[in-house]
């Protein structure tokens, strides 16, 4: 699976064959979409993060087995299961005192 989130204008991703699955971050979760062969009609698979605007998505390069997800107002989740769990991976901020 790949993953490509561009809020900022068009993405263009490439690979030898046709993808048969994409996740989309939306402002209700993450929505999986599949399909069979390249002309299969896309169908959604399954969704994830309920309730929560996702606004970044990130496949970990070196291992590729690490998907996260950034969300607007609430915190980074971390899938290694191509997005079927997610774990919530943010430490509660801490305040920092100015020393000027």
């Amino acid at each position: 699976m790949h993953i490509c989130l561009s809020p900022g204008g068009p993405s263009l991703f490439r690979t030898d064959a046709p993808a048969d699955t994409v996740m989309v971050g939306t402002t209700d979760g993450l929505t999986v979409l599949s399909r069979q062969g390249r002309d299969g009609d896309w169908q959604v698979s399954r969704r994830a993060l309920e309730g929560r605007h996702v606004d970044a998505l990130l496949s970990e390069p070196t291992s590729g087995t690490i998907i996260f997800a950034g969300t607007y107002g609430d915190s980074i989740y971390a899938s290694t299961d191509d997005g079927r769990t997610w774990q919530r991976r943010a430490r509660a901020s801490r305040s920092r005192t100015s020393t000027r």
